[in-house]
């Protein structure tokens, strides 16, 4: 497996499991009550959004020639740590909430 594949891979595993997150975040908090629901309704169409386009630089991956793919690993990674920060946030709302 070439090392471009394999990070493709690993990206795809991890937005994967990003995604399985996010399900059961959404589960705990609208089992929270109507005013935790409505903010979570809001923040997880953001998140959401955020994870289709790190969905979409994943995938621009593999279309990139060996010339390209640094830049496009580049923009991916900042992507997905922007992604990452917002779901610390909104897990620690979650775990709050529930709490």
């Amino acid at each position: 497996m070439s090392s471009h594949q394999h990070i493709i891979d690993d990206a795809k595993a991890q937005l994967e499991k990003l995604g399985d997150e996010l399900n059961e975040l959404d589960q705990k908090m609208k089992s929270a009550g109507a005013k935790a629901e409505a903010w979570s309704t809001e923040q997880m169409h953001r998140l959401r959004a955020d994870w289709h386009e790190c969905q979409a630089y994943v995938e621009r991956l593999s279309a990139q020639s060996d010339a390209s793919f640094e830049q496009a690993k580049s923009e991916t990674e900042r992507h997905w740590k922007a992604l990452e920060a917002a779901v610390r946030t909104y897990r620690e709302q979650v775990q709050n909430n529930a709490a």
